[in-house]
């Protein structure tokens, strides 16, 4: 018994082009390639013009993106001045 699928690229790791990152991101295409080409978010550079996106780049790019919670306002109460 032999371990075909019928889909031609199983086990192949995804790759997204960059007008899939920039739909999946709801961002313009020219931001994803102008971070990739700026080396801010990682990427598969396939030729002069070819951009390529690896579901782990995806996940990177999500990260780098996030920002932290903002921090909560200090509980510290403030003393009074002694009335002189």
């Amino acid at each position: 018994m032999s371990n075909t699928t019928d889909e031609p690229n199983a086990g192949a790791p995804r790759i997204y082009t960059a007008q899939e990152i920039a739909d999946i991101l709801q961002i313009n295409i020219r931001k994803v390639r102008e971070n990739a080409k700026t080396r801010k978010w990682p990427s598969l550079d396939l030729g002069q013009r070819s951009i390529r996106f690896t579901e782990q780049h995806l996940q990177a790019i999500l990260s780098l993106s996030e920002t932290p919670p903002p921090s909560p306002p200090s509980l510290r109460r403030r003393t009074r001045r002694p009335s002189i």
